[in-house]
């Protein structure tokens, strides 16, 4: 059958759609941003880089960002496009740490909260504040919980509670020391429950207690079945989980593919339909329901004068319904603790106390345990900072902690979180055409920042000073620049330096670093106050606080009472998965107990 036998109509149908067709497939392909570095074949094709970093996190167990640092080595450049979402703008790159800090402290007028976090918090939080743009709203609702952060709280009700649940992990770590012998056992889920089960009870009141449980179980444990071969793991028999703990577990695990995934928000749409996810999610809200309702019992009726003291919190959302309960008597209007806001903020406040906390402590005993040096110059500063503890062989009080300091445990401290590496990525939106190195970026296009080169690694690639920003130029010496030499070494001497008097002084700002986050949209869980130590108390940077007495409070105990020894390489590997942070792949424990 020739084209002739068709009748003019048909054929004008058929050339209209093959023309749609291709309109429709150049449309879809990827439009790289003139000047940025890019993968030339990936702009060929609609899902440009998708199949090759999807291969890349395939076959490296979940490292996802450890491709993108190999294309900006690649490229040799600060700044590279990946077409990372089909149909939809290119992400931009850049591993540069002064262009980083310029954008998140000093431009926050050009730049917002990405929509990556909407993509990846919106089906399990779509109320809290990370999955939103900034808006006055938005700075009025952060501030239901602004207040957990200032000392009263922090001393009087998180303290306590996270030595409560640091020590349930000590007792568990000794159980396991005892019966491993010398084996090495994973370590990373005692320490996810542990920062859980302290972050639990400071948000919720209630005590899930996970880890006395797995502690009183293996009290009844004698001996194990343990390999020949010393360097072998062992595993532990374990407890059941209370049925709320599990409910936090199967929400934040939904939420922890989608990082690496090119369609986020459908992918979890499927995840929310399944059976597991909305029963967990139920009983989530009636947890967090209960316990709002106990803590509305509690506070109802009193008076003005009755409601301004800190006295009876025992938790975040204690704090939060007596804290709306004065703000509504005061302005004379109707409290609105019982909103889809107020419970997604206190939900978010469990997630950022657990999920950031238990990643860096996980890096953080890998560290430990593969610089001996460090280790012991750190726990020889504990025995002389605490000493009243170590002559009298008890644990440090939470009091000492928090008054008795050294500059070296602040050095281990800012150590582990610049080679740990938790937020490994740091993602803004483009709210208005602007530029980054002279290069124009459209409105509406995801900038990610590295903390890789100039982190972790040398930089990439140079940058003409006049291609900078003004603001950038003029804040080029605030903050020191690491070594290239050892700047991928566990080394914290690094922010240490000599004072007028010979001692030992550290150094906030002697290199860069970017865990998590800065500006007005940094993580409300772990601030980085780097830049600005006198606005500690604001609402975006305090949040630091909380975190730092949880690293703090797990490292100092943790080397207070046991060796970290080595453990063999293929279980000490320093590979990652990326999820909602970077963590390690393996965490392996060999313990033996600290002698006096």
């Amino acid at each position: 059958m020739s084209l002739l036998s068709f009748s003019p109509t048909v054929l004008a149908l058929a050339a209209f759609c093959l023309t749609l067709i291709y309109v429709i497939y150049r449309a879809a392909l990827p439009r790289p941003i003139p000047g940025i570095p890019y993968n030339k074949d990936a702009a060929k094709h609609i899902m440009g880089d998708v199949p090759e970093f999807l291969k890349y996190v395939k076959d490296n167990q979940g490292e996802a960002l450890n491709w993108w640092h190999r294309q900006i080595e690649k490229h040799d450049s600060p700044i590279i496009q990946l077409f990372l979402r089909p149909f939809a703008s290119p992400l931009v790159i850049v591993a540069d740490f002064r262009e980083a800090q310029d954008v998140l402290l000093r431009r926050h007028k050009e730049f917002d909260r990405s929509d990556a976090f909407e993509d990846i918090f919106s089906g399990t939080l779509p109320y809290h504040h990370i999955a939103q743009k900034t808006t006055d709203k938005i700075k009025a609702q952060k501030r239901l919980l602004s207040d957990t952060m200032m000392p009263p709280f922090l001393n009087e009700v998180a303290t306590p509670r996270i030595l409560e649940a640091t020590m349930d992990l000590v007792r568990l770590w000794n159980l396991k020391a005892d019966l491993a012998e010398s084996h090495p056992f994973e370590a990373h889920e005692d320490i996810a429950h542990t920062t859980l089960d302290a972050i639990w009870v400071v948000a919720l009141g209630s005590s899930a207690k996970t880890i006395d449980s797995q502690a009183n179980m293996l009290e009844t444990v004698s001996k194990l079945h343990l390999p020949q071969n010393r360097d072998e793991s062992v595993e532990f028999p374990q407890a059941p989980h209370p049925p709320a703990f599990d409910a936090i577990l199967t929400l934040t695990n939904s939420m922890e593919p989608l990082i690496s995934h090119p369609f986020p928000k459908t992918y979890h749409w499927f995840l929310r339909q399944g059976k597991s996810y909305k029963n967990a999610k139920r009983y989530k809200d009636q947890e967090i329901e209960t316990m709002m309702k106990e803590a509305l019992d509690k506070f109802s009726g009193q008076r003005v004068d009755a409601l301004e003291t800190q006295g009876k919190d025992r938790s975040a959302i204690d704090h939060m319904i007596r804290r709306e309960l004065l703000l509504s008597k005061k302005e004379d209007r109707e409290p609105q603790f019982n909103s889809r806001e107020a419970k997604d903020e206190i939900f978010g406040f469990l997630i950022a106390g657990y999920e950031t906390t238990s990643t860096t402590v996980s890096w953080g005993v890998k560290l430990i345990s593969d610089n001996q040096q460090s280790q012991s110059r750190l726990r020889e500063v504990l025995r002389s900072t605490y000493a009243d503890a170590s002559a009298e062989r008890r644990q440090p009080t939470a009091k000492e902690i928090a008054t008795l300091h050294h500059p070296f445990i602040d050095a281990m401290l800012e150590e582990i979180l610049r080679c740990g590496q938790t937020a490994a990525v740091l993602s803004r939106i483009a709210t208005t055409d602007t530029e980054i190195f002279g290069i124009h970026i459209p409105k509406g296009v995801d900038v990610n920042f590295l903390s890789y080169a100039g982190y972790v690694a040398p930089p990439v690639g140079t940058v003409e000073e006049h291609k900078r920003s003004a603001s950038s130029q003029a804040s080029k010496d605030k903050t020191g620049v690491w070594d290239n030499n050892d700047i991928s070494v566990f080394k914290p001497e690094r922010w240490l330096r000599t004072d007028e008097k010979g001692e030992a002084e550290f150094v906030k700002n002697a290199g860069p670093t970017l865990q998590f986050g800065a500006g007005v949209r940094g993580c409300f869980g772990m601030m980085e106050t780097l830049y600005f130590p006198n606005r500690i108390e604001s609402d975006d940077f305090a949040g630091r606080k909380l975190a730092y007495i949880e690293l703090r409070m797990l490292v100092v105990f943790i080397v207070w009472n046991f060796e970290l020894l080595q453990v063999p390489e293929e279980l000490g590997t320093y590979r990652a998965v990326d999820r909602i942070t970077h963590q390690p792949q393996k965490c392996y424990l060999r313990l033996k107990k600290a002698g006096w």
